[in-house]
């Protein structure tokens, strides 16, 4: 039946990097005269971007609207390289406008200097570059250079991208905006929500990299999720860098009742203020990955009655604070390091109910914790933020850490954040604490012997 589905979708090719909806063979013109299901194909131009005007005149964003084809999704959009090809608002208009039922796959593109100026109106302006009121898949793609601004009194959602779902698999979300306008008094307690990606859906991202984004407020103030602000529908996060992100947070993860979060393998570093805020409901684990140099608080859990938190053989350490458990709920946490934080490693609400094993935390407050929840509060040695191996930046343990064989491998991963090639639980030293295991062959080469 799939294959069935597949032969009769259409490849309608683009042979004009012109922008014109009247001009067969363009880009505007091959998506408005396409069926559901089918892929238009812009891998065989010459050009190195098409700009979506016509004489200096804006042309306004392509508007997707296909339903769901016998493919399986209702338009795909095939491009020959993020590096090749790039479509152009030229800092007039959004790219990409999907209001069909179906999904929309756009494969091996730039999508950049996108732009949404917003007049008041009873809802906020959303998507700077692409506005996706279904489900959006981007892969090997950027989205770049894109604002959104919303006047009025209201919020602005997504600089780069705002979709109701979202998978962004081996991409780049850099260098957008998303702010209310204009920045004094007038603008009230509007603020921007997501200054890379906002969406109100569930929020799959692989292997990619969302960074230098910003999400602003009023009067000078930061608006929240400046890489990405996911509000309901969850998350899963994988192997994927988010870094130098400017706003209250990097991350804003609002969950509901039914909602899961799961961030494994991944770094948050260098971003201006907090790296993650967790709310709301819903279950959050955090597993194998590194909150590093960032300017806030790593981890800022403020959940609600019922929520629950689970953090595995991660390190939070060089922030401003490590870590902040609460509101309600409950939280676990397992073989962490929390440390080497410019304030307090650790904060914990008196509401929340604590629990874990085989932790490195050095500075924790007055907060008693259960038995057996720290292993040590001495230095753990860590090295730089930097490439050890893997997808992402890591900080490895230096040789002597008291972090070596002290930690657990409860949740059962076989492999410590750099994934492939690094075993979490050695032969030599069992589990480590913290993201990555301590590498067996030392700086000189020599093989370790203990």
């Amino acid at each position: 039946m799939f294959a069935s589905g597949l032969a009769s979708a259409a490849t309608n090719i683009v042979s004009s990097c012109s922008d014109d909806l009247t001009l067969g063979g363009t880009l505007r013109n091959t998506v408005a005269s396409s069926a559901a299901g089918d892929t238009v194909d812009v891998s065989s131009l010459t050009c190195s971007v098409i700009t979506l005007m016509t004489n200096a005149t804006p042309n306004g964003p392509i508007v997707v609207n296909q339903a769901a084809g016998a493919s399986g999704f209702g338009l795909k959009i095939q491009g020959p390289g993020a590096g090749k090809l790039a479509i152009s608002g030229e800092n007039q208009e959004r790219v990409f406008t999907h209001t069909g039922t179906g999904s929309l796959v756009i494969d091996g593109l730039t999508i950049e200097k996108g732009n949404v100026y917003g007049p008041y109106t009873s809802t906020p302006q959303k998507g700077g570059c692409i506005a996706s009121y279904s489900v959006l898949i981007l892969t090997n793609d950027t989205v770049s250079g894109c604002t959104v601004y919303s006047t009025g009194g209201t919020h602005a959602l997504g600089g780069g991208i705002y979709a109701k779902g979202l998978t962004l698999s081996h991409s780049t979300v850099s260098g957008n905006t998303a702010r209310p306008t204009p920045q004094g008094p007038a603008a009230g307690t509007a603020a921007g929500q997501g200054g890379g990606i906002a969406t109100v859906g569930l929020l799959i991202l692989e292997e990619s990299t969302i960074s230098g984004n910003t999400a602003y407020a009023a009067s000078g103030h930061q608006g929240f999720g400046g890489g990405i602000y996911g509000s309901g529908g969850g998350l899963i996060l994988l192997g994927s860098s988010i870094t130098n992100n400017g706003g209250y947070d990097a991350l804003d993860l609002r969950l509901n009742t039914t909602d899961s979060a799961l961030i494994a393998n991944s770094t948050f570093s260098n971003n201006k203020q907090d790296a993650i805020d967790r709310r709301g409901d819903g279950q959050f684990v955090l597993t194998n990955s590194t909150l590093s140099d960032n300017g806030g608080t790593g981890l800022f859990i403020r959940q609600a009655k019922g929520a629950t938190s689970t953090l595995y053989n991660s390190t939070l350490a060089f922030n401003f604070s490590g870590a902040y458990l609460g509101q309600y709920g409950s939280a676990d946490v397992q073989s962490t390091i929390i440390s080497n934080n410019r304030g307090s490693d650790l904060n914990v609400a008196p509401s929340i109910s604590v629990s874990g094993a085989g932790n490195l935390v050095i500075s924790h407050g007055s907060f008693t914790f259960p038995a057996g929840f720290l292993s040590t509060s001495a230095d753990p040695k860590l090295g730089p933020l930097q490439n050890n191996g893997g997808l992402t930046l890591t900080r490895t343990l230096l040789p002597g850490s008291p972090a070596i064989g002290t930690g657990n491998n409860s949740e059962g991963s076989p492999t410590d954040q750099r994934g492939s090639g690094y075993q979490r639980t050695t032969s030599k030293n069992a589990t480590d604490i913290g993201a990555t295991e301590f590498d067996a062959i030392f700086w000189d080469g020599f093989e370790a012997t203990s």
